[in-house]
């Protein structure tokens, strides 16, 4: 048989390989864009603005995956949008996911009548207030407790006379800080294992066809120690999902921290302990924390006085009450 003969014979078989060679080639492709962007946990930002400000700066379905760096990318969500006060975005595979929490002491619009008495969230002292809507039952200097109320919804109304006429109820809006003192600890064990990486890595790629699954290469891993690192994407919907699956193999070795190391661990740790606070706008007025090697063990240990809006809202007891003229 000749070579005409031969192609005659495989003709169908190399058109197969062909095309599943393009398919491969496709998906890796079309990997490294995001082909889906998710919100979480935004209830005052709608959807729609999210998506205007990521365009804005140049991310949109179909960015190339590589271009977005997640940490860049919080720093200026948080810079935007004034009441969200944590976010995490995170880069899988082509799916973008931004998780929010936003703001639950923030004003009430002006749509919203519903009354609400403003509470302390923790011990301290007033340092200032002021009241929009409600009563004031505390004034700078108050000692308070947690749970107290600080601003009652319930408001006299008072006729010409400056006699009392009824009762109503009100949203309790104000700026309250107060001065409170948080206990601080932390601790490090001097022994820890680290994981050193042999620089051994099993690839496989897993496609899934409805409801089918190919491994290659199918093989098992054999490491004893080893971190699963899936690298996941859809780009064709429910039917054709595909991922790339590493096995990195590690040794356990174990280490100890000398008092220095526990001494600067510790210090850093506290720091990012205050940058924390202060990026949900708490201001530190003084910090009373003492380091300590103790045997096996380093221990920080102490109080920080900050200065916060140490208040939440709940609904009061609402009684009617009517005081008719004399």
């Amino acid at each position: 048989a000749g070579p005409y003969f031969t192609y005659k014979a495989n003709k169908n078989r190399i058109a197969l390989i062909l095309g599943f060679i393009i398919f491969i080639a496709t998906i890796c492709t079309l990997s490294r864009y995001v082909w889906k962007i998710e919100f979480n946990g935004n209830q005052f930002y709608s959807e729609e603005t999210m998506l205007e400000f990521l365009s804005e700066n140049q991310i949109t379905i179909g960015s190339k995956a590589s271009s977005i760096n997640e940490e860049t990318l919080e720093t200026l969500i948080r810079k935007e949008f004034e009441e969200i006060i944590w976010v995490s975005v995170s880069l899988n595979g082509t799916r973008l996911t931004v998780d929010i929490k936003e703001n639950d002491t923030k004003p009430l619009s002006e749509n919203e009548v519903k009354p609400r008495d403003i509470i302390a969230s923790k011990d301290g002292t007033i340092q200032s207030i002021y009241v929009r809507t409600g009563t004031a039952l505390v004034k700078p200097g108050d000692k308070v407790k947690a749970g107290d109320v600080l601003v009652a919804s319930k408001v006299s109304c008072t006729n010409e006379s400056m006699e009392d006429k009824k009762i109503i109820y009100t949203p309790a809006d104000a700026d309250i800080l107060i001065e409170t003192t948080n206990e601080y600890n932390d601790k490090i064990n001097r022994n820890y294992e680290e994981r050193v990486y042999t620089g051994e890595v099993i690839e496989q790629t897993i496609i899934r066809i409805a409801d089918k699954l190919i491994e290659i290469p199918k093989k098992k891993c054999e490491f004893k120690h080893y971190d699963v690192v899936v690298d996941y994407a859809s780009p064709f919907g429910k039917q054709y999902e595909y991922c790339y699956r590493y096995y990195r193999e590690y040794e356990i070795i174990e280490k100890s921290y000398s008092d220095s190391q526990l001494n600067a661990i510790l210090e850093e740790n506290l720091l990012k302990y205050i940058n924390k606070l202060e990026e949900n706008s708490i201001q530190i007025l003084d910090k009373s924390v003492k380091i300590d090697i103790i045997g096996f063990k380093g221990v920080a240990s102490g109080s920080i006085r900050q200065l916060e809006p140490a208040i939440y809202y709940q609904d009061p007891i609402i009684i009617e009450e009517i005081i008719e003229e004399k």
